[in-house]
């Protein structure tokens, strides 16, 4: 079965032809495909945090709704676990060879595990518990879908004390972003102070601050295996065997590299939704389509020979991937 990450504007491509609007003709025949292949179990769409914030912050809840009812039956909240969650068991298996697929489940169902985070949904299935056995199970199948898709349609008034739950970890993302955006203009300027063109270089600045961001999981996991930090962080080959051996964290550090060449391209907060759900969805998922600029650094970049990836900029080329991979499972 092929797991297939589609960003943000793809799916709202899907929603328009879902809708039956004219500006989302072009994606007919990729939709029905799509459709015949998640009934057929070729396919799974999964979704990251990512999508739930940006769908979200969307004014309307019209157009949310529209989103989230296409997502929904897309995806069948099928999601890829976050970096939160992803980094710990990547930096494990670089320093002890243990696989993350065998420490944290990549792929799940649910906001709950697109998070890792316990929002309280089964307090809100248990007035279930007293129906006959028969009809409980498909009762809280049906309730467990309705609140799946209300979350991801913004809507979270189903369980008590659940919209501030939501609009924390919502917070919790925004900050994030704003700093995000603050430290990558920070290091563009390090760059242009200090006037860094040579590759190498320009690569030690990058790498550095990359593994800044993710150093405390990596103490962390060196002193739970006995291993001395200071070998991994002492050169320049060393720390670039690091970032090499953690899929996400080289794929966002080489990601971040090719945008910091262009000093003309600011960074905005929803550059990390992008690199957010890139950084997981390039190195563990069969598809990507995504916008032409990091599809272009995906490839050119070779992050997506690295990972056996199909990187795509254009949605409707799905439509054969989609064909040729139904045929192959027939």
């Amino acid at each position: 079965m092929l797991r297939i990450y589609l960003d943000q504007a793809e799916w709202i491509d899907l929603s328009k032809c879902r809708a039956g609007r004219r500006d989302g003709d072009r994606f007919r025949d990729v939709y029905a495909v799509a459709s015949e292949a998640v009934r057929g179990g070729h396919a799974s769409f999964v979704l990251s945090c990512a999508h739930y914030y940006e769908t979200h912050h969307r004014a309307q809840a019209k157009s949310r709704a529209a989103l989230a009812d296409t997502m929904a039956e897309l995806s069948q909240f099928h999601t890829l676990a976050p970096p939160m969650v992803v980094v710990p068991a990547e930096i494990e298996q670089f320093l002890t060879g243990w696989p993350v697929t065998e420490q944290v489940n990549l792929f799940g169902v649910g906001i709950e595990h697109a998070f890792d985070a316990d929002f309280g949904f089964n307090a809100a299935t248990t007035k279930f518990d007293g129906i006959p056995s028969g009809l409980r199970s498909e009762a809280k199948q049906r309730a467990s879908w309705l609140i799946e898709r209300t979350m991801l349609a913004g809507q979270s008034t189903l369980v008590p004390g659940l919209d501030q739950r939501v609009l924390d970890t919502a917070r919790t993302l925004k900050n994030a972003s704003q700093k995000f955006v603050d430290s990558q203009n920070a290091v563009a300027d390090y760059i242009a102070a200090n006037k860094v063109r040579h590759p190498d270089r320009f690569a030690d600045v990058v790498g550095a601050s990359e593994i800044a961001d993710f150093i405390d999981p990596l103490l962390a996991g060196c002193q739970r295996n006995g291993i001395d930090h200071q070998v991994l962080l002492q050169n320049r080959e060393s720390m670039q065997k690091l970032l090499r051996g953690l899929p996400s964290r080289w794929v966002t550090s080489e990601l971040r590299r090719a945008r910091l060449r262009n000093p003309q391209k600011t960074w905005e907060k929803n550059d990390l939704n992008d690199l957010l759900a890139l950084s997981t969805a390039v190195p563990y998922c069969d598809v990507v389509v995504t916008e032409n600029e990091w599809a272009h650094h995906l490839t050119q970049l070779g992050l997506a020979d690295r990972y056996g990836t199909i990187v795509l900029a254009d949605l409707t080329e799905l439509t054969d991937v989609l064909v040729a991979a139904s045929v192959q499972a027939s």
